[in-house]
């Protein structure tokens, strides 16, 4: 018990000499955390709209290829539970609907 209070005096003399006007060592943490969780959180949002902008325009670009070929009508593009895939040359797809097993 003796040895736990010894190493206690440390730190209370340590929270002691703060001064009213400091920031409490926890909340500095706390702050510091805050800080870096909002960048990392603006980060992965620029990382998003990086992605979702490539996806579209990679949509776009698939969509134009297989209107050429298929017709405007015609453009079938992989969704939520369907995949489709096409030949190189867009002239041959298929199509796999997951939801319905066809």
């Amino acid at each position: 018990m003796i040895s736990l209070s010894i190493r206690l005096i440390p730190l209370l003399i340590a929270t002691q000499s703060f001064g009213a006007t400091e920031l409490d060592p926890f909340d500095a943490f706390d702050a510091q955390l805050q800080s870096s969780f909002q960048a990392i959180d603006s980060d992965l949002s620029s990382e998003y709209e990086m992605i979702n902008a490539a996806i579209n325009s990679g949509f776009q670009q698939l969509s134009k290829e297989v209107e050429s070929v298929w017709g405007q009508g015609e453009i079938r593009l992989p969704e939520k539970h369907i995949w489709v895939d096409y030949s190189d040359d867009k002239s041959t797809r298929r199509i796999f609907d997951f939801a319905s097993e066809s």
